[in-house]
């Protein structure tokens, strides 16, 4: 299927849906089409298709085509990539809108996400000369022979420092996951986006970063949740760790975690890649007090990372604690048990020695009787 051959007028409006593309309507024998939908022109909305089998693309875009729709779509078994943007395409949207990986329902009907998986080259990638503004929200992608998401179709784009460089969805720099970690079967995952104000939109509420669970070769197979990267959280070009709650997701610590991040313009990046955290060690200290500010001595201190593996320390005469040979990358729960006084455990990041640390009861948590 094609639309915006030369010197027709644009087609604009053009609606896709609910078609078996590459393959028969009533078996499983294939076509053999090269391309399945090819847009050269315009605007359409592909939805609730099967396009697979095809010899070249399961969709190809190619501008002056933009803001097109790809939703509800299986996108599979293609020969080379499932979806190809080239020669300026731009404002397309992958997925839907909808935030925390959910099926969200249009009001045209469509249901997200897309399934983008088994293409012979990459699920979705973008020619050198593709355009900006290419949101890919909400879609599955794994299982592709090539990556998950190429951005210049030259394979693994590392991030710059800043995100200063341009390109295809101006090479949007992907989140670092720092670390993660399973408390109570809830998956708590620490990371950052070293990307400037001043090369990437972040909005009224940020750069918006989702996460998924990772099939082997580093691909978005299920979506975990999301949340957002702030202003403040890069602080001025010191980007910071932010940690996310995302809830019991049914990840286990021998599953693999990604993410992309997409900025308020719309432009998405390629997959974190897959990478253990650091072997660096560092120590961890500070002070236990009381509400009044003053020392909590003899109080037990515990650590516990995200295997659950947990050691302790006794307060100091003068509150203070300390753990050797903390490693860096993971995220860790800190708690207090005291005799005198009830405390809410803490979640910190530990991206480098901290030695500052003060932990202090909650204004709400009244000292337990003797």
């Amino acid at each position: 299927v094609s639309k915006g051959d030369p010197g027709d007028p644009s087609p604009t409006g053009n609606v896709f849906d609910g078609n078996r593309i590459g393959i028969a309507a009533s078996s499983d024998d294939s076509i053999f089409n090269t391309v399945g939908i090819s847009l050269n022109d315009g605007t359409s909305t592909i939805s609730n298709n099967t396009i697979s089998r095809n010899t070249l693309y399961g969709v190809e875009i190619v501008g002056p085509s933009n803001t097109n729709i790809l939703t509800g779509n299986i996108i599979s078994n293609n020969g080379l990539h499932g979806v190809f943007m080239d020669d300026g395409s731009g404002g397309n949207l992958i997925g839907d809108d909808g935030n925390g990986g959910r099926a969200h329902k249009r009001a045209a009907g469509v249901i997200a996400p897309n399934t983008i998986s088994g293409n012979g080259g990459s699920g979705i990638s973008f020619s050198g000369d593709a355009g900006t503004g290419n949101k890919i929200r909400n879609t599955l992608i794994f299982g592709n022979l090539g990556f998950g998401i190429d951005i210049g179709e030259d394979g693994h784009t590392p991030n710059d420092p800043g995100d200063a460089d341009t390109g295809p969805n101006n090479l949007q720099n992907y989140p670092v996951i720092v670390s993660r970690q399973i408390v109570n079967d809830e998956l708590i995952v620490g990371f950052k986006v070293d990307s400037a104000p001043a090369n990437s939109a972040y909005g009224t509420n940020g750069i918006y970063v989702e996460f998924f669970e990772a099939d082997a070769s580093g691909e978005g197979e299920r979506i975990l949740g999301y949340s957002y990267y702030t202003v403040a959280d890069y602080n001025n070009g010191n980007p910071q760790i932010k940690t996310v709650n995302l809830g019991n997701v049914d990840f286990t610590a021998a599953d693999s975690i990604t993410a992309s991040a997409t900025d308020a313009n719309g432009n998405t990046s390629e997959f974190t890649p897959l990478a253990g955290p650091t072997a660096a060690e560092v120590s961890v200290s500070g002070r236990v007090t009381t509400p009044e500010g003053n020392a909590l001595r003899n109080a037990i201190v515990t650590l516990t990372d995200m295997d659950g593996l947990a050691r302790s320390a006794r307060t100091s005469t003068f509150g203070y604690f300390r753990f050797e040979n903390v490693t860096v990358g993971e995220t860790y729960v800190i708690g207090v048990s005291s005799k005198q006084y009830r405390f809410t455990p803490q979640i910190i990041a530990v991206s480098d020695e901290i030695s500052d640390l003060v932990i202090t009861p909650e204004a709400e948590n009244l000292k337990l009787p003797r």
